[in-house]
């Protein structure tokens, strides 16, 4: 198995050709506008594959937009403006924490996207370092390249003929971070993922939900390379990939069971069948040599007929390997198998549509069937929840590639490389060290860098004398905890609470009920109740073990006492110590 990485991470500046802020808005858009995107030629000549495809689709595109944090540029009405500096430092930083090579000169590319996701129909991306690497359990992980990049549009809706995108993500600098295929198994990916992840977090990045997204790109022997979009959650990303070659895998087995059956072409003739299917006219095409093959299994093929179909707007695709079923009997059946020209161990796939859509749809189906004789093909697929893949569009080509017009090359010269040098934040590994020294268990540091919230850590750790463990638990934990009490973690609260512990009021235990109480105005009330309890609590535990107080053993008693009462042992043993020093 080969496994490559591409990380998208948005970092927090304003946006990369224009001074509009980097905000997400879910109040009511001030306009639209409609648009519709045709595919290009390339520098080339050629027009790419996947622009070809996304224009088979005809919809109509809306952009909602608001007129105080949008601007022309984002509806591309106005050239773009000059390359966003800080984005530009920001994005060099994690370039030489990647240990990678800056390039001396940017050139903006414009990359062609019809999908609807830029009004412009092409994304700028720019390459600003190359040839670096990271170090893991398994060896050094390759980086190929780290390029400069406009986010896209937010898609908001999608229905028949039209789809609705808002332009408030759209030229949100973004960094693509992509790995060669050195990753060796779906646990070595997520590694890699974290490691990368964890240098850009102690960088100027956005955080929260949509702010990373990793595509993962996998290939098996015998297999093609497939790219996987939009793996959010790290904790899954293994399961993505160990899939994605179990999938591979099913059809590598189709792909030789259709050689086994003398199958070298699907000629995909469509016809309209005397059946209706949902009560629509209905229209099918043979696939030779197919029959059981097409369902079945968790990774069935008959998934990503369904998928293209819904793509280009259509639903209602049904295969042989599903039938009888969807009110068509053994008859029905018999009757379509005759009516297609059907022998023995070919299949076949049905449409009820109307017949311009039907024979655009299945004609698709054909081209993807010619595919799985030949093997695996290249995709580009969405990952689901559950660690499978849906089928999204061919694999782009290189033709979607040409230079951007607008803008000049950005000279990287050697005052503006050593000012980001000068800036440059500590390496992960150096704060992993550092806590290390401090007690922290290195996958508590990890996740600490990894939430954002290590630069809160080390401040309260040199403000208050607790434990940087205990203050690392609080703040790693704190947050689920309070979500019994129907409360959001303020900064303030939590400093009252390491303040209390510090002073041996409280222990770690009871925080959530101290911000608790702090929240309902009762912090002062919770301390003396809490003093009183424990104070009945020690007095009965020495009534009634008055030998081990002759005796002096005070490290007993306090545990005795921590067995009825949560307190903190230093305090109780303080305690003990002055009753057993006044009898």
């Amino acid at each position: 198995m080969k496994v490559g990485l591409e990380i998208h991470q948005q970092l927090d500046t304003h946006k990369l050709f224009c001074s509009c802020p980097s905000l997400i808005r879910n109040d009511e858009p001030h306009g639209r506008i409609v648009r519709n995107l045709r595919a290009i030629a390339g520098e080339l000549g050629d027009v790419d594959i996947a622009a070809q495809y996304e224009q088979m689709k005809g919809k109509d595109i809306i952009y909602e937009f608001y007129e105080d944090t949008n601007c022309l540029v984002e509806l591309d009405e106005e050239p773009p403006h000059p390359l966003n500096k800080e984005a530009l430092k920001i994005g060099l930083q994690v370039a030489l924490l990647l240990n990678m090579e800056p390039v001396e000169e940017i050139h903006v590319m414009r990359k062609t996207v019809i999908d609807g996701s830029n009004p412009s129909g092409f994304q700028r991306t720019a390459l600003i370092a190359r040839n670096g690497y990271i170090n893991t359990s398994k060896g050094k992980v390759r980086i190929s390249s780290l390029c400069l990049e406009e986010d896209a549009a937010r898609k908001i809706s999608e229905s028949e003929g039209k789809v609705v995108y808002r332009v408030d993500r759209l030229g949100i600098p973004l960094l693509e971070i992509r790995t060669e295929p050195d990753i060796k198994d779906p646990e070595h990916a997520k590694e890699t993922a974290k490691l990368i992840g964890m240098v850009l977090r102690v960088c100027k990045v956005k955080r929260g939900i949509g702010t990373i997204r990793q595509d993962v790109n996998v290939s098996i022997p015998g297999g093609n390379r497939v790219e996987i979009k939009g793996a959010q959650d790290l904790r899954h990303l293994h399961l993505l990939v160990e899939k994605e070659g179990r999938r591979q895998e099913h059809i590598l087995k189709i792909s030789r069971e259709l050689r086994k059956r003398g199958i070298k072409r699907v000629r995909g003739e469509v016809k309209k069948v005397s059946v209706k299917l949902f009560g629509r006219e209905t229209f099918g095409v043979k696939l030779e040599g197919f029959k059981g093959l097409i369902g079945g299994g968790e990774f069935r093929i008959g998934k990503d007929f369904s998928a293209m179909a819904k793509n280009l707007g259509y639903q209602g695709v049904v295969h042989c390997d599903e039938l009888p079923n969807y009110g068509l009997g053994k008859e029905e059946v018999k009757r379509i198998r005759e009516e297609l020209n059907c022998e023995d161990k070919d299949g076949f796939a049905l449409i009820a549509a109307d017949e311009r859509g039907a024979r655009k749809v299945l004609k698709e189906i054909v081209k993807r069937a010619n595919q799985y004789i030949k093997g695996v093909p290249r995709d580009v697929r969405k990952a689901n929840p559950d660690g499978t893949t849906s089928y999204l569009r061919p694999m782009p080509g290189e033709a979607r590639m040409y230079p951007e017009t607008d803008l000049e090359p950005v000279v990287i010269s050697k005052e503006f490389l050593e000012e980001v040098k000068r800036n440059l934040p500590e390496h992960p590994k150096k704060i992993l060290k550092r806590y290390e020294e401090w007690g922290i268990h290195r996958g508590v540091g990890e996740k600490l860098i990894l939430s954002g919230k290590f630069k809160r850590f080390e401040k309260l750790v040199e403000k208050y004398e607790v434990r940087p463990t205990i203050v690392a638990d609080l703040l790693l934990s704190l947050e689920h905890l309070l979500k019994k009490f129907e409360l959001e973690l303020k900064d303030e609260w939590l400093e009252k609470a390491l303040k209390a512990i510090e002073e041996g009021k409280i222990t770690k235990n009871l925080v959530p009920e101290f911000i608790y109480a702090i929240s309902k105005g009762k912090e002062e009330e919770f301390l003396e109740e809490l003093s009183q309890d424990l104070g009945e609590v020690i007095e009965e535990v020495l009534r009634e073990n008055q030998e081990l107080v002759s005796q002096g053993r005070i490290e007993k008693l306090v545990g005795l006492v921590l067995r009825r009462v949560r307190a903190n042992p230093k305090v109780v043993y303080e305690i003990i110590k002055g009753r057993i020093k006044r009898s």
